[in-house]
Formats: C-alpha cells, sequence, structure tokens
C-alpha cells in the first residue's frame, strides 16, 4: 500500500478522528504497493489504478462483482441461527450507506489488493459502533521490527488496533499487505493501455486517404497536382454534399479502411479474454464472444458467478469483520441467497414444492419472494366446524359402532 502526497492527503487527513492523532504529523516513505505509477518499459503511460479503472473490460467487471456484493445484507449469525442485525451491520458508516460501504471495501480489495476501514465509535465494552472508509491508495503499512504493524494516512498515525485489513493474497516482498490486480497483472494491463492508445492514434491519423483521383493527363506536374489536391480540399472538404463536375476520363475511387485489416477487433476481443482471466470471470460478462453458450435462467448463471468469483472474495471479509466486528462464536455472514433468487415462476414453483413437502413454513415461504412473513387472514387454514369434529355428538370415536338390538349372536 502507498500513501500519495496529493491535493487529496488534506481530505484524507481531516476524516481521521483527532483522538487518534500523534502530537506532530509525520510524513513516512512512499511505498507504491497498491497506487501503481511505476513506467514499466512496455507501456507508454504511467500505469495507475485509475486508468486501469477506466478500460471498460476492468469497469464491467468491477461493477459486476462490487453490484452483487453491495446488494447482500449483512447477517449476524451464531452457528446457523441468525441472530438480529445490530446497527453496525446496517450501516457501518453512520454517513455512508451501506452499500456505498461494501462496494469501495470490494474495489480496493480488488484493484489494490488491501480494504481497509478505521472504527471511529466503541460501545461500553468495546464493541465496534461505526467506521470509516480508508482509502488505500492513501494509507501506508510499516512492519516495525518487533512485528507491530503500523498503519499511517496522508501522513497520520493511525491506531492500529482501530485499523480492520483485508488483503487479498500476500505481496512477496511485504507479505503483510496483499497484492492489487494491477500489480499482479502489471505487464499485461500495459498492454492493453498500449492497444488503446494504438487504436486511438490509428483512428485519428491514419494514413489511408478517402479518396485517390486518377486525371486523365500523363503530362501533369507536382505543381498542377497540389493546386488540384489544395481545389478539391477548399471546395469539397468537411460535410459537404455539393456535385462534383471533373474533366472526362477522371476516376475518382474511394477508400475505405477496416479495423479487422489491422487485426484490431481480434486484439480487442483477446483483451476481453485477458480482463475477464484477470477476474475471474467468465469472458461472456464482459462481453467477449462465448461460443457453445447455451441459454439459462438466471439463478444457474448467478450461482456460478458467486461460487466461482464472488463468494472466495466474500470469505475474506467476512473472517476479517467477523474477528474484528462481533464476540467470539458469532460471525458475519453477506446474505448469498439474494442475488441468487431465479424467475418468480421458477422460484414460486419450487418454494411450493418445499412447502408441500413440509420443509419450510409458509412465513419462510413469503419471506424468501420478499414477501412479509404475516400471513394474512385470508390465507390461514379455515378452523374445522363443530360438527365436522371427531366425536360429534357425544360418541366416543374410539368406541365401536352400535349394532342392531335385534341382533342376537350366533
Amino acid at each position: 500500500m502507498g500513501c500519495r502526497q496529493d491535493s487529496g492527503a488534506a481530505e484524507a487527513a481531516a476524516a481521521v478522528p483527532d483522538r487518534l492523532r500523534e502530537g506532530v504529523a509525520v510524513t513516512v516513505a512512499i511505498q507504491p504497493w497498491s497506487e501503481i505509477v511505476w513506467p514499466d518499459m512496455w507501456a507508454n503511460a504511467r500505469l495507475t489504478a485509475t486508468r486501469v479503472k477506466g478500460i471498460p473490460a476492468i469497469g464491467r467487471g468491477l461493477a459486476l462483482i462490487g453490484g452483487l456484493a453491495k446488494q447482500m445484507p449483512l447477517d449476524d449469525l451464531r452457528g446457523d441461527v441468525v441472530l438480529p442485525r445490530p446497527g453496525l451491520l446496517e450501516q457501518p458508516d453512520p454517513d455512508q450507506a451501506r452499500s456505498w460501504f461494501v462496494d469501495v471495501q470490494i474495489e480496493d480489495y480488488l484493484v489494490h489488493g488491501n480494504a481497509l476501514h478505521l472504527v471511529t465509535s466503541r460501545g461500553a465494552f468495546g464493541q465496534p459502533l461505526s467506521a470509516v472508509w480508508l482509502p488505500a491508495a492513501w494509507t501506508t503499512c510499516t512492519r516495525m521490527p518487533d512485528g507491530q504493524l503500523d498503519y499511517w494516512c496522508a501522513g497520520v498515525r493511525l491506531n492500529t488496533e482501530d485499523v480492520v485489513h483485508v488483503r487479498r493474497g500476500a505481496h512477496p516482498l511485504a507479505p503483510w499487505v496483499g497484492v492489487g490486480m494491477v500489480e499482479q497483472f502489471l505487464d499485461s494491463l500495459g498492454v492493453m493501455v498500449d492497444q488503446s492508445t494504438y487504436e486511438s492514434r490509428i483512428l485519428k491519423g491514419s494514413a489511408v486517404p478517402s479518396v485517390v483521383i486518377v486525371a486523365p493527363h500523363d503530362d501533369l506536374g507536382q505543381e498542377e497536382i497540389d493546386a488540384a489536391q489544395t481545389a478539391w480540399l477548399n471546395k469539397y472538404g468537411g460535410p459537404n454534399r455539393v456535385p462534383a463536375v471533373l474533366p472526362k476520363g477522371t476516376e475518382v475511387r474511394p477508400l475505405a479502411w477496416s479495423p479487422s485489416d489491422s487485426q484490431l477487433v481480434e486484439a480487442r476481443q483477446l483483451g476481453l479474454v485477458d480482463a475477464a482471466n484477470m477476474m475471474n470471470i467468465d469472458a461472456y460478462w464482459v462481453g467477449a464472444q462465448s461460443t457453445g453458450y447455451n441459454y439459462k435462467s438466471p439463478g444457474p448463471m448467478y450461482l456460478n458467478l458467486v461460487r466461482q468469483t464472488v463468494s472466495p472474495i466474500l470469505e475474506d471479509f467476512e473472517g476479517v469483520w467477523s474477528m474484528k466486528w462481533l464476540p467470539r462464536g458469532r460471525r458475519v455472514r453477506f446474505a448469498r441467497n439474494v442475488v441468487m433468487t431465479d424467475d418468480m415462476q421458477t422460484t414460486a414453483g419450487w418454494v411450493a414444492s418445499l412447502l408441500k413437502n413440509k420443509i419450510i413454513t409458509l412465513s419462510e415461504a413469503r419471506v424468501y419472494l420478499g414477501l412479509g412473513a404475516e400471513v394474512p387472514d385470508e390465507l390461514k387454514p379455515k378452523p374445522v366446524p363443530d360438527a365436522l369434529q371427531p366425536g360429534a355428538g357425544g360418541q366416543d370415536p374410539a368406541a365401536p359402532a352400535a349394532g342392531n338390538p335385534e341382533e342376537v349372536p350366533a
């Protein structure tokens, strides 16, 4: 992780509570493990996390993963029992929505390799009550000789006990910090940036002219050719649709340039596949061509996406947040079933089957369908009239039926 000394440093310092400030703000060495600013030998431009997020395929993947995570409520579990949700899980940052807080944490985890936030208030027994996001690009983590980790943000030292740090893997040179996607795939991302720069240069300054004009005369001099070219541009250049009157025998041949001729289409498709592989998602999620893919309902598609990509990420957050937020024996759990709901017809079918087989109750079925848990009166089972109750009329249902008194047993 690195702490950038820029115009946002003052804002980051202002976001840190005064009770955590040291007497004098100390500027620490910049360690750009998160905000990559290394101009590698392959890339023409400095590759930063901000520029990487501007790549359409990368932005789509980040929005897809973060969008799924931010829709999942945070549950408090003890074993398999869901407990009443505390305020910290409802809204970790009192000034921001829970969805925003989760989204920026997931993005920092993927791009920078480190997701951090600071506990800003605690209860009477020391339990966290609120938190604020720490941008990974502004934060530096230093390991002291005694093994203690020191966290700095914009030159301000933070209380290590109040910093919650979720790491993506381990950096080979600094195992106490994670490795972001930018640093892990620096070479491939540099190629994608260079490809975008090349395409822009080709589209703006391609050497292919619009038309070629073949004059019927063989003895034209260079001055006459230049003068004819200038006259043509002055008259027909720009969005003009006036008719052209040319001498007999003059040929005007339009020239076309196709991106496929320069293999730009193939290169872009390969770039989409590379971007999908970087984020561990299937290529069709970022718009790449997918052969042999059959249509599936949303349920199986999102189930595969959650199991393959989103759930491993959430496991890291659940483990760290459970240790830092809740007492021992309880854990934070992202409610994954919210994003794996199938279409209503399919969902209603298997919910009705579970209800028929008495696997779930009517209230649980209504909750899963997004309805209120309270069952309306018209849907509740109707009571059986007294006349139809077993044993009605004073007869004991267990006693044998009375026979004909005139009948005599043989």
